[in-house]
């Protein structure tokens, strides 16, 4: 299962930049790529089970899936559901996979100095 590595990758990076700053971590916001093989109900789980773990289950995890790009050598340039498909314009398989292929933790929230 590599949502648990890369959720406790993840982790630490968040916890180091929220300490760097002095502020208790609130919220992790990740983007999962449709081609990232990654499974976002997985990730979302291992996240919230190393958060119990530091007993920080006050910690907020929203994961956002995203949409998968790609640009066609005909010159198509959109979304594309899987590998599988040929291009809806050309219905060619040479293309440049743009986006989607990521996992990726996109920002980090923490307490203010109010909080």
């Amino acid at each position: 299962m590599h949502e648990l590595s890369l959720s406790a990758g993840m982790l630490d990076i968040a916890l180091e930049a929220a300490k760097a700053h002095g502020h208790a971590l609130r919220a992790l916001n990740i983007k999962v790529g449709a081609l990232s093989s990654a499974s976002a109900e997985a990730l979302d789980f291992c996240m919230k089970m190393l958060l119990d773990e530091r007993s920080m289950g006050d910690v907020e995890v929203r994961i956002r899936e995203a949409p998968a790009r790609a640009r066609c050598e005909c010159g198509y340039e959109g979304e594309i559901k899987n590998l599988f498909e040929g291009c809806p314009r050309c219905g060619g398989f040479q293309r440049d996979i743009l986006d989607g292929q990521d996992v990726t933790l996109d920002t980090i929230e923490v307490a203010n100095d109010k909080d």
